[in-house]
């Protein structure tokens, strides 16, 4: 009878436990980055005059883009890196050039914002992060782009996937938002195997938008 009492007790106390500690744990969050692949444009540059580069390759960029369904803007459909060559003339040599065009799309008024682009090569090594600030005023969908000048041809040539996201926020409220960076980089890293979280910051030697 006394050990029945006594396993009785023992029941109750494992019972309480279980039930204070189901009480008090945390749910798990549930993340609110993604990210979503599209074709790109073929990897063959026209360069003028029927010469190609990659001229003889079948393949088509692909571009990635994270979003934060958090953040005060999102980028509404595809945005990834093309390679066009911009000719020159007397007074100038022609030059390859990144090019990225997008679409933005506001959840609230937007003063400014920051874009950053990570060009990858075929087998996923990082080329470059490119970074795009832009101070502009915004209540509704908006188009932008950008150019950066690639400076070798081997770039140029080498340059396949892209990863683009919306890194930093202002509202017009003054809220300043910034991506979650270790999110990102999780991201990132499925198709950037040789990508380290540091490399999602630019460089001091990044290209300059044109």
């Amino acid at each position: 009878m006394r050990n029945l009492a006594l396993a009785i007790v023992i029941s109750f106390i494992v019972s309480a436990a279980s039930a204070q500690q189901t009480k008090t744990a945390s749910p798990a969050k549930a993340s609110s980055i993604s990210m979503e692949r599209f074709e790109g444009q073929s990897v063959i540059t026209d360069l003028g005059f029927n010469v190609k580069l990659n001229g003889n390759s079948t393949l088509k960029r692909e571009w990635f883009v994270v979003r934060d369904d958090s953040a005060p803007i999102s980028i509404n459909g595809a945005a990834g890196v093309q390679v066009v060559y911009k000719s020159g003339d007397k007074y100038s040599s022609g030059q390859y050039q990144y090019k990225v065009d997008y679409k933005l799309e506001p959840r609230e008024p937007i003063t400014a914002f920051q874009i950053r682009i990570h060009v990858l090569d075929v087998f996923g090594r990082l080329l470059h992060t490119l970074s795009d600030t832009e101070l502009f005023d915004f209540s509704e969908s908006q188009g932008f782009d950008g150019t950066w000048r690639i400076g070798s041809e081997n770039d140029a040539s080498e340059a396949f996937a892209s990863v683009a996201y919306i890194s930093q926020v202002r509202t017009a409220k003054g809220r300043v938002y910034e991506v979650d960076r270790a999110a990102v980089f999780d991201q990132v890293r499925k198709v950037a195997r040789r990508i380290a979280e540091v490399d999602l910051e630019p460089k001091s030697e990044t290209l300059q938008k044109q």
